[in-house]
C-alpha cells in the first residue's frame, strides 16, 4: 500500500468526483481510477459503491477514509516537528512555574527529562501567574506550570496536573494546635506574598477577591525572605498543600470558608500552534509527577 494511495483516497471520498481528485493531484481520471482498484485489490474489500455516474463509500470506505485521514495528520504533524527539530542547532526549552509552587514535582521532571533529551538546554523562569501568562503569550516561555485563574482558551493545550487548596506556612505559636482556620479568623498577621513590585498590586486584587476582603499583605521576592518574616512572627505565608518546606518551629495551617477548602488548581500549559515533540514530553512527564 502506497501513501499515495491513501491520499488520493481520502480526497475522493470529500470531492465524491474522480475528476476533481485528478484536477487536485495533477493526474488524469484513469489514473485515480486504477490506484483505486489497486487499494481494493490489496485490502480484498470494496471501498466505493458505484451507483451509474456516482458513487459513495462502503462501511469499510468510510473506515479506512477516516483511519486514512488520521494517518495523514499525523504524517503531516511529524513532518513539520521533524524540520522544527532540525532547524535548531542549540535545542533551548523556556519552561515558566508559578513562584508559589513549591513542590518537587517540576525538578524531578525536568530531571527526568533531561537524562533521556540529553541535547536540550532548558531555561525556567518564575513569576506570578499573570506574569507567566504574559511570557506564554509571548512566546517567551514553551511551556507553563501555573494556577487556574481564567477559562481555558482553545488557544492553547491545558492539561490538569492537580488539584491542591491554600493554607498559611505560619509559626507554631500563632494559632494554638488547629489544623484548620477559618479565613475570618487568619488576620492576627499580614499574608505573605512572593511577588515584584510590578505584580504587587494585581495579586492583593486577586486574593482579595479571592479571600474575601480588604486583607493586609507583606510582598517579598523570594522563599528565603518570606520564612525570615514567618520566623520572626511577622507574617504567614500562603502556600497551597504541596509545601513541603517546614521547620521545627513553624507549621502549616489549612485555609477554609464557610467550613470548605479554598481549591486551587495547578495546570500545564502550551500554545497549540507551537506545539513540539518536546514540549509534549515534558508535559506528559510533568503531569505524571503530579
Amino acid at each position: 500500500m502506497l501513501l499515495k494511495q491513501i491520499e488520493y483516497f481520502v480526497v475522493l471520498a470529500e470531492e465524491k468526483s474522480f475528476t476533481e481528485t485528478g484536477y487536485k493531484f495533477n493526474v488524469s481520471q484513469s489514473a485515480i481510477s486504477q490506484q483505486l482498484q489497486a487499494l481494493e485489490d490489496e485490502l480484498g474489500v470494496s471501498l466505493i459503491s458505484r451507483q451509474q455516474k456516482k458513487f459513495k463509500l462502503t462501511e469499510a470506505g468510510e473506515y479506512f477514509y477516516n483511519k486514512g485521514k488520521t494517518i495523514l495528520a499525523m504524517l503531516e504533524n511529524l513532518k513539520k516537528q521533524t524540520a522544527d527539530i532540525g532547524k535548531n542547532n542549540d535545542l533551548i526549552l523556556n519552561l515558566g512555574f508559578l513562584n508559589s509552587y513549591f513542590g518537587e514535582q517540576l525538578n524531578k521532571a525536568i530531571a527526568k527529562f533531561l537524562k533521556i533529551y540529553s541535547e536540550l538546554e532548558i531555561n525556567v523562569f518564575s513569576g506570578t501567574h499573570e506574569t507567566i501568562y504574559e511570557l506564554l503569550k509571548n512566546g517567551d516561555v514553551a511551556l507553563a506550570l501555573s494556577d487556574q485563574r481564567r477559562a481555558f482558551s482553545e488557544e492553547y493545550e491545558n492539561q490538569f496536573a492537580l488539584e491542591s487548596y491554600y493554607a498559611i506556612y505560619v509559626r507554631e505559636d500563632i494559632y494554638n494546635d488547629t489544623e484548620m482556620l477559618e479565613i475570618e479568623r487568619a488576620l492576627k498577621l499580614p499574608f505573605i506574598i512572593i511577588a515584584k513590585l510590578e505584580e504587587q498590586q494585581t495579586e492583593r486584587n486577586y486574593f482579595n477577591d479571592l479571600l474575601d476582603g480588604n486583607n493586609s499583605y507583606v510582598f517579598v521576592n523570594n522563599l528565603e525572605e518570606a520564612k525570615l518574616l514567618v520566623d520572626a512572627g511577622r507574617g504567614q505565608l500562603l502556600i497551597d498543600g504541596i509545601f513541603n518546606n517546614t521547620k521545627n518551629s513553624c507549621r502549616i495551617i489549612k485555609l477554609i470558608k464557610n467550613g470548605k477548602e479554598i481549591k486551587k488548581r495547578y495546570c500545564v500549559f502550551w500554545k497549540k500552534n507551537k506545539a513540539n515533540y518536546y514540549i509534549e514530553e515534558l508535559a506528559k512527564l510533568l503531569i505524571e509527577e503530579f
